[in-house]
């Protein structure tokens, strides 16, 4: 996405899908990788076109203010910030 300077703006663990198999574990496909799917992208677009919500959920680290364009790089923030969290890798 970022090659093509397409943001999506919300890459939380809620917008990615892993395809699992009846115990828990992902699913590889015929190369041995594991499927992931980006879904819900009301505010992606192009880099610098598209612009966070007035209103969101303040709860969540968000790389640019209320209002600001979303450029290329937020995405790659944001993942960063929850994985850390999630991980506890700080």
């Amino acid at each position: 996405m970022e090659k093509e300077k397409l943001v999506h703006s919300d890459i939380r663990p809620n917008n990615l899908m892993i395809k699992i198999d009846k115990d828990g574990q992902p699913i590889p496909n015929d190369k041995g990788d594991v499927c992931l799917k980006i879904i819900d992208f009301d505010r992606g677009g192009k880099s610098g076109e598209v612009y966070y919500p007035l209103e969101r959920n303040n709860s969540i680290f968000w790389p640019a203010g209320p209002g600001e364009a979303i450029v290329v790089g937020h995405d790659r923030e944001l993942v960063g910030e929850w994985f850390d969290q999630l991980f506890d890798t700080v």
